[in-house]
C-alpha cells in the first residue's frame, strides 16, 4: 500500500494546522498542474485517516476542535485534518 503524489502533497500541507479539502485544494491543484476538486481531495484525505497517518477533528463553535475516528468517516465541512 503505497500513496500517491496527491496523497503526499496532502500530508505536506497537514503538517502545520487544521485544514480541510476546500482549503487545501487550491495549493494541491498548483502543485500538481491541474484542476483538483474538493471532492477529490476529500476522498484522499479520507485514505489518509483510514490508514492511520493523519488525524481527524470535527469542528465545533463552542467546542473548538475535537478528535473524532478516522474509520467509517462521513465527510462534511465540519470535518478537519492535522498530522
Amino acid at each position: 500500500m503505497g500513496i500517491n503524489k496527491i496523497e503526499l502533497l496532502c500530508l505536506s500541507t497537514l503538517r502545520d494546522d487544521y485544514e480541510n479539502a476546500s482549503s487545501i485544494s487550491p495549493d494541491i491543484s498548483r502543485e500538481i498542474g491541474k484542476a483538483i476538486d474538493e471532492q477529490e481531495i476529500a476522498l484522499h484525505l479520507k485514505r489518509l485517516a483510514e490508514i492511520g497517518l493523519i488525524d481527524v477533528f470535527q469542528y465545533d463553535e463552542m467546542k473548538g476542535y475535537n478528535k473524532i475516528s478516522g474509520k467509517n468517516l462521513t465527510l462534511n465541512d465540519n470535518i478537519w485534518f492535522m498530522i
